[in-house]
């Protein structure tokens, strides 16, 4: 009866669309190549995994991404270890040559559809695995983009206060300062030290909020005068102003040749006892005692928040107590300004512990104020240090580091990354500060405010951390040029450090472009006792228009000093020739660009200045650039490097006279560079060469653009390898291009590196107008005509252009 059942029915090999060959299980196996395939599979996902990283330091995604991507991973691999089974069977090319079966590579929708109105499954192709995935993690990325948007859909992106708003930060703990009773003297440095410590311990803890030390230490020294102790209320006064949730205060008893650590853990809100810790130990033991304090103290606070798990001691500074007290003090030193001291305080730390991660960040840092010093060693080597001891630093340190990266040109993540971050921990002052340090350094004019915005967030939590007031007191002068804001960041720099070189410089910055005259004589005879270092730090804070005769004073006061480089000489010039180009004096800038030897620096900036005004008169040509001047120019090139400098000069020329239409002089100078350039050895002959090709092409844009075909000269300047981030002066060019084919925002964004010159600032004009953003534009109008000071006839027509337009706008808004 049994068999009489089994005759009804039909065993296919082919049921449901998969082919059951008569293959054995190896043939098959060795038939689909798993191993490469596996293989494949391995690199796509980590790239996958990778762009999950990616992604969520820029826009923070929803924690479920990472564990539902794995999944879908997971799922992944089932399907495509399957479909290399059923690609490998022995008749699946011939049904699928008999279009039984769909190819390899082939999607056949329709039959898809066909198969599972059967009742069946799909037959399984490497097309359809692909498309699977597709679709998967593209329904991933779009949720998780939809939630991502509508989570932060009212932030402003750079108004970057507003960046607080949006996600609430994970609870904190405030490490409040402990009193310190000991005869040694060598460990009072503790009362802030075991801030620090337990403080880095503690911190990247999944659930659970370190808040950075600097902050509690400011809001405790608003509350707590230096000498005094806090009591209970006002210890938990400081702790919630600082973010806290709990707060964690104590004391350290030198007894004989041991320590004594207790530790007291609140609730800030209601100040309940969560726990009362005590550790004790030697005295050479402390790190390993500081290290239990940690432990139990998260012990304690883990219960709170619905969590189980250990600290990580991974963030730890170092193991060495000697190592430990070196850091600690070079801290303070480095919170109060005091650089050199700081610098000296760290180094003697990583000689004692050359793993001292931390140490080697903060070296990094200390020297990158210093950058102009002689002799203080390598920024950029303090930080490969630190990044080659990543292993050794908690999340948040890591993050600051990458973050710093990009001053030496080394790996670093982006502002939107840190945008993210300072929405997780408002209250990481630090963070505030790269945050404001990475707009700073963009030159962006709008990224300059929002930096200002970041620096004043820092400042708000940590009022007394010297470096924070820095950049705040630069931006003062160098993007508002606000006498009042000035002098009211200067006053409280130097209220919170007056001795300190960053307010010394700040008063002296204030006298020369505020002072009265008595005030700037007095500045200016204090110049030349300045160490080199600060002088030279002064001469940014006088880059905005409105300084332009401070700038002058400051730089030549600088280029008299006995133990001023004389290889920086050419450089000012050509610095002192940009700046005065951008408020229209050219004629200035070429005079100043005569007393520069090199020919090359001397002829091609001057070209380039004349360039970049888009006018060159006739009788300017010949003062400064006429084969006379430059034949006299050549010969006083010096040095192994002079025929490549004469070169470079003749190409200039060259330029120089095709765009006055002196046919003759640029094709002499064509010949001259031609056979000149042959003399050259082979490599030189080849970068100069791509060099001049590239000053070929600018030349043939100008053309285009000059004889009205604006469509011919971006096409022109879409083949040079910058096209898409050109220098400044190309940058303008590229920008007027634009504005000409009616694209303005595009304009708007090439401009934008070029700060508040008042060149810069017309065609910007031009382009809010373009746009209908007609108070930017009277903004921008308004501003062209204060600073714009042409000492050219030819120049004066961008100065009617302006009026016009303001007369278009008052015509609109009236």
């Amino acid at each position: 009866m049994r068999t009489e059942m089994l005759a009804g029915i039909e065993f296919s090999p082919a049921r449901n669309g998969y082919p059951m060959s008569e293959d054995g299980v190896w043939q098959r196996f060795r038939r689909s190549r798993i191993a490469g395939v596996l293989a494949v599979y391995a690199g796509v996902a980590w790239v996958v995994l990778q762009l999950i990283d990616v992604f969520d330091g820029i826009i923070a995604l929803p924690e479920w991404v990472g564990p539902v991507a794995l999944v879908l991973l997971v799922v992944g691999l089932v399907v495509v270890v399957a479909t290399a089974f059923v690609q490998g069977a022995a008749d699946s090319r011939e049904r699928a040559a008999t279009d039984e079966v769909p190819g390899a590579w082939e999607l056949d929708l329709d039959q898809i559809d066909d198969e599972i109105r059967a009742g069946g499954l799909p037959h399984l192709t490497w097309a359809r695995a692909a498309l699977g995935g597709v679709v998967a993690f593209s329904l991933l990325f779009g949720v998780a983009g939809t939630v991502v948007f509508f989570k932060y859909r009212n932030a402003v992106p750079e108004a970057v206060p507003s960046l607080i708003a949006g996600e609430a930060p994970e609870p904190g703990l405030a490490v409040l300062p402990f009193d310190v009773r000991a005869t040694d003297p060598e460990l009072e440095v503790w009362d802030e030290g075991l801030v620090v410590t337990v403080g880095a311990n503690l911190d990247g803890v999944e659930g659970l909020r370190t808040i950075d030390y600097g902050t509690v230490l400011a809001r405790w020294a608003e509350r707590v005068p230096e000498g005094s102790t806090a009591d209970l209320d006002t210890s938990l006064d400081a702790a919630r102003a600082a973010g806290g949730e709990w707060a964690v205060r104590g004391s350290l008893l030198e007894t004989g040749d041991n320590v004594r650590i207790d530790a007291t853990v609140r609730a800030v809100s209601s100040g309940d006892i969560l726990e009362q810790i005590r550790v004790e130990g030697p005295v050479d033991s402390l790190v390993p005692l500081i290290d239990r304090l940690s432990v139990e103290i998260l012990r304690a606070i883990l219960p709170e928040r619905g969590l189980e798990g250990g600290v990580g001691l991974e963030s730890v500074a170092s193991s060495s107590p000697e190592a430990l007290k070196a850091w600690v003090e070079g801290e303070r030193d480095f919170r109060r300004g005091d650089f050199d001291q700081a610098d000296e305080s760290f180094l003697r730390a990583i000689e004692i512990d050359s793993t001292f991660a931390l140490a080697w960040l903060r070296l990094a840092q200390s020297r990158g104020w210093r950058r102009n010093t002689p002799g203080i060693g390598s920024e950029r080597e303090a930080y490969e240090k630190a990044a080659a001891l990543t292993d050794r630093l908690s999340p948040r340190e890591r993050m600051l580091l990458r973050a710093q990266g990009r001053l030496v040109g080394l790996d670093s993540i982006g502002a939107d990354s840190l945008k993210a971050f300072v929405r997780r921990h408002p209250d990481d002052a630090e963070a505030w500060a790269q945050l404001g340090e990475r707009l700073y350094h963009t030159a962006n004019v709008d990224s300059m405010k929002a930096s200002d915005d970041a620096f004043e967030q820092a400042i708000a939590l940590q009022p007394r951390f010297v470096p924070y007031h820095i950049h705040a007191v630069d931006l003062a002068f160098q993007t508002f040029a606000d006498s009042g804001m000035a002098r009211e960041r200067v006053e409280r720099l130097e209220n919170i450090s007056p001795a300190s070189p960053q307010a010394v410089l700040g008063r002296l910055a204030y006298d020369l472009a505020y002072g009265t005259a008595a005030e700037r004589e007095a500045a200016l005879d204090r110049l030349p006792d300045l160490p080199l270092a600060e002088h030279l730090y002064l001469m940014p804070r006088f880059s905005h228009p409105a300084y332009d005769s401070v700038t002058g004073v400051v730089a030549y006061a600088a280029m008299r000093r006995p133990d001023f480089p004389p290889e920086y000489q050419d450089g000012f010039r050509r610095g002192g020739s940009v700046s005065l180009t951008g408020s229209g004096r050219l004629n200035e800038a070429l005079t100043l660009l005569e007393s520069v030897e090199d020919p090359r620096t001397r002829i091609c900036e001057s070209a380039q200045r004349s360039m970049s005004v888009g006018v060159l008169p006739e009788r300017v040509y010949e003062r400064y650039l006429s084969p006379v001047v430059v034949q006299e120019a050549m010969t006083a090139a010096r040095g192994p490097n002079a025929q490549a400098s004469r070169v470079w000069a003749g190409f200039c020329a060259e330029f120089a006279a095709r765009m006055v239409d002196r046919e003759s002089d640029a094709e002499t100078w064509s010949l001259f560079v031609d056979s000149t350039l042959l003399l050259l050895p082979a490599d030189v002959q080849e970068r100069v060469g791509s060099e001049f090709a590239v000053g070929r092409t600018i030349g043939r844009v100008g053309q285009a653009f000059d004889s009205g075909d604006a469509e011919e000269a971006l096409r022109i300047f879409e083949t040079l390898p910058f096209a898409s981030r050109p220098p400044n002066d190309f940058r303008r060019i590229k920008a007027r291009i634009l504005i000409a084919l009616d694209r303005p925002a595009e304009a708007l964004e090439m401009l934008g590196p070029l700060g508040l010159e008042p060149l810069a600032v017309f065609d910007r004009a031009r382009a809010f107008e373009a746009l209908g953003r007609d108070a930017e534009a009277r903004e921008a109008y308004e501003y062209f005509l204060t600073y714009w000071a042409p000492d050219l006839p030819e120049l004066g027509a961008r100065a009617d252009s302006a009026s016009a337009g303001l007369t278009r706008i008052a015509a609109r808004l009236n």
